[in-house]
């Protein structure tokens, strides 16, 4: 019998205004790892940064998203986009959860409101773990442009790609599996 090593997964997600259009879809390739990878920790943020591994096992999916869209009853702010300290704040408190074996899975469009992007910590986080991987829901012809700190973000990740349809999500997972 062939041993299928499950890859230890945490995926980072933004959910801020600018990703609204795509923050569905997002959450839904949340709820769907979680369900088919056993060990997926899984993080939102806007302002600030949050764990919430725990909404998919206690709700079903239609509850679990609302409550992951509108932050209701989470502790987090939703106020200006500020990936800068959600590297902070993952830093400060869940830096030791990454080893050799975890796959850093990013779901946002680098769009920091011109804040600081804390490149220094996705350098870090790139050197801890096995992979970074970031899905982009913007065509990479607008990757860098205004207040995205995309270009910057690249050069920490093993891989980075425009993800906004089922195609897109389809290849992570076999390239995941």
């Amino acid at each position: 019998k062939k041993k299928i090593d499950r890859p230890d997964v945490i995926v980072i997600c933004d959910v801020s205004r600018s990703v609204y259009a795509v923050v569905r879809f997002f959450l839904l390739i949340l709820y769907s790892l979680s369900k088919v990878l056993i060990k997926v920790r899984t993080f939102i943020f806007c302002s600030n940064l949050i764990e919430v591994s725990h909404i998919f096992d206690e709700y079903p999916v239609e509850k679990a998203i609302a409550r992951l869209q509108t932050g209701t009853g989470l502790d987090i702010l939703l106020g200006p986009t500020d990936y800068g300290q959600a590297l902070l704040d993952f830093k400060g408190n869940w830096i030791d959860s990454i080893t050799k074996k975890t796959s850093v899975i990013i779901l946002g469009d680098a769009r920091n409101n011109y804040m600081n992007p804390e490149t220094a910590i996705l350098k870090l986080i790139q050197e801890r773990s096995k992979r970074v991987i970031w899905l982009n829901p913007e065509t990479r012809s607008f990757w860098g442009t205004g207040d995205s700190e995309m270009k910057k973000y690249l050069l920490y990740c093993h891989m980075a790609r425009e993800c906004n349809t089922l195609n897109h999500l389809e290849r992570l997972i076999d390239s995941l599996l």
